[in-house]
């Protein structure tokens, strides 16, 4: 509230009294007197309204102070706002500078995608392909999710990715990549900001068509014949090749598919290796010839020539007859080029021999017979008196039991030797086949569950053809108590497919049981056996034409495999024979390449059976024979077959394997 103005008090009389002055002093002491009855009450008034303005005072002090310190507060409080007001001006101002500093990043990005600017590069070690691929550049890029990018070999600019920015998170950055070229890992990247991904084109724009008009083909420069001249930089895929060299490999092609026609001036020699496969094998061409290369992978190349006087290469005429043929079949020897011109070597492998076992009751056994030499065949071009050196190996020996003494006797059979035709141009090998192995139960009275392994066919090298002769099957199981399996031995492989014997697995769960298989033919194996039941079983040999059937019941004795129909000769010997059939008495020879077939035998019939020539000899098992008992006879170059006797008073005796041997032809046109 306000301050009251004080009240009115009235002054006291004038002048005062004088004692010594008479005439005064009465009416100056009334009128002091008269005042006195009114002035106590003024003083009283007076007093209250100060009492009242002092407390009024007092309260507005208080107040006043109140408010100060609500207006100290207040002040304190809009000094806060003032410092959080500044803070976000300098974040304004920073993130203004920031989205500068974007925009001109942006604008830097828009460049570098347009003009493929290098924004980065990386020496991240990153495998070409599809899908997120991990580099590492400088940290600081504005790269956003989905942007197109694009990673280029620095030292290969033809290898490259293409893709989207997965995720970057500096200095990490993820591409997916969805397009490639080249392959491999490369160490060292150009990164760049690339355009979106343009429309694909129409069908058919790579997957092939049809051309409007004639597609003209580029003449190269020629180009320096040499060890290995470059004929996919010549800049064009026609050029010449000029001088004399022999040619043993090319630089590598720009990819798979590439071709060049090349035209020669001058004498050279391709030669068939590793990674140049000449048709016809080493040809040596004159000036006027031609040749064409495709690249079949990168590094390796496939040639076809064409000869200037129309005549055609040794690879034309492969297939053809010849006019001369000598087959030798007998130790070493030197033989002699009788003309000039194309010439046919076909060198086959000597057999394995099979395995043998002698056993008695309740030692159930399995014997493998012998696999078939490796074929290796070759074209070539020879001039008379050229020298050829030719070693055939010895056949696998053949291998004996004598009769056994309280104890099974098991005999492995023996590996062919390793044949060769080796001269100018030429050097052909054929590895012998394995030796049969044999086994017996660990436990008498138990089943032989331990797989004796087949024997396997030898190998070749160094021809247009090369192949594995045939294995032998295996004998995976027999029964319990008086049990045995002998499996027949491979075939060569002249038809180019490898064909084994088949294999045994008797029924373990009964008391007594025997199989055989017959030797594989060149044109399908023996069938198998897989017993169940108690019982024998034999399958016929292989033919020249088919496969024998499998057995599966006991008592079952199956029929060779099929014939040549008519008369059909694969140059230069008839291979027309069918198999031997599967026996319980007589064995059954094979016909002419093909096996024999598989016997269950006893006296007199203790013969294995024989194979045609290139096939394999029949296995053989028998049941207490008073005479020695022999496995099937192998033809030229198979395996001959097992043999396993039980309670015999003599050997059990293996034939040795196919012998090797070699076809020489030559003679062509005339020629």
């Amino acid at each position: 509230m306000a301050a009251i103005e004080p009240p009115k008090i009235d002054p006291a009389p004038t002048p005062m009294i004088q004692r010594r002055d008479r005439n005064t002093f009465s009416d100056r002491l009334d009128a002091v007197m008269t005042w006195l009855v009114n002035a106590p009450q003024q003083f009283y008034q007076l007093a209250r309204n100060v009492w009242a303005n002092a407390v009024d005072a007092f309260n507005s002090a208080n107040r006043a102070e109140e408010r100060a310190a609500a207006a100290a507060g207040k002040a304190g409080e809009a000094s806060g706002f003032a410092v959080a007001a500044s803070e976000q001006a300098g974040k304004a101002a920073s993130s203004a500078n920031l989205a500068a500093a974007s925009a001109r990043d942006a604008e830097a990005s828009a460049a570098a995608a347009a003009s493929g600017q290098i924004i980065a590069t990386s020496t991240s070690s990153v495998e070409i392909g599809l899908g997120d691929k991990a580099f590492v550049i400088p940290a600081g890029k504005q790269l956003l999710p989905n942007i197109p990018i694009m990673a280029v070999s620095s030292s290969d600019p033809g290898k490259y990715v293409v893709g989207t920015v997965a995720a970057y998170v500096g200095p990490n950055l993820t591409i997916t990549v969805t397009d490639i070229r080249g392959s491999g890992k490369v160490a060292s990247w150009n990164i760049s900001i690339t355009g979106p991904q343009g429309r694909d084109g129409r069908p058919g724009d790579l997957s092939g068509g049809n051309l409007l008009g004639a597609l003209n083909s580029k003449m190269g420069v020629p180009v320096p014949a040499s060890a290995s001249p470059d004929v996919w930089n010549a800049g064009g895929d026609i050029l010449y090749l000029t001088g004399d060299a022999d040619i043993t490999g090319f630089p590598n092609a720009p990819q798979p598919g590439a071709r060049r026609s090349v035209m020669v001036v001058g004498t050279q020699k391709l030669v068939n290796g590793p990674t140049v496969l000449v048709k016809g094998g080493t040809q040596t061409l004159k000036t006027k010839d031609e040749f064409e290369i495709v690249a079949e992978t990168v590094s390796t190349f496939r040639i076809t020539i064409s000869r200037a006087d129309g005549k055609a290469t040794t690879s034309q005429r492969r297939l053809s007859a010849f006019t001369n043929m000598e087959v030798i079949v007998a130790g070493s020897t030197t033989w002699t080029a009788k003309i000039s011109g194309p010439h046919r070597v076909t060198l086959v492998g000597p057999g394995g021999s099979g395995a043998v076992v002698s056993t008695f009751s309740g030692w159930p056994a399995g014997a493998t017979g012998g696999g078939a030499g490796g074929l290796v065949a070759k074209v070539f071009d020879a001039n008379a008196g050229d020298s050829f050196s030719i070693v055939l190996g010895s056949p696998g020996a053949p291998v004996s039991a004598p009769r056994y003494n309280n104890t099974p006797i098991l005999v492995n059979g023996n590996s062919g030797g390793t044949s060769s035709f080796i001269g100018p141009g030429v050097n052909l090998i054929a590895y012998g086949g394995k030796g049969g192995l044999a086994g017996v139960t660990s436990t008498q009275g138990s089943p032989l569950t331990v797989p004796v392994l087949g024997a396997a066919g030898g190998g070749a090298s160094g021809g247009d053809i090369a192949v594995q002769g045939g294995t032998s099957g295996a004998v995976y199981a027999t029964s319990s108590g008086n049990s045995m399996a002998a499996t027949g031995g491979g075939s060569v492989s002249w038809s180019g497919a490898a064909y084994s014997s088949g294999s045994i697995t008797l029924d373990k769960t009964v008391s007594a049981g025997f199989g055989a298989t017959g030797g594989a033919g060149i044109g399908g194996g023996s069938g198998s056996i897989t017993m169940v039941g108690q019982g024998n079983a034999a399958t016929g040999g292989g033919g020249s034409a088919g496969a024998s059937p499998s057995a599966v019941s006991p008592s079952t004795y199956t029929a060779g495999g099929l014939a040549m129909p008519g008369v059909v000769v694969l140059s230069p010997i008839a291979l027309n024979g069918a198999g031997g059939v599967g026996s319980n008495s007589a064995s059954v020879s094979g016909g002419t390449g093909a096996g024999g077939g598989g016997c269950i035998g006893g006296d007199p019939y203790v013969n294995g059976a024989g194979a045609g020539i290139l096939a394999g000899g029949g296995g053989i098992v028998v049941s207490s024979s008073t005479n020695a008992v022999y496995g099937g006879v192998a033809g030229w170059g198979g395996g001959s077959g097992a043999a396993v006797a039980y309670v015999t008073a003599y050997p059990v005796t293996s034939q040795s394997g196919g012998q090797s041997f070699a076809i020489i032809e030559w003679g062509f046109d005339g020629v």
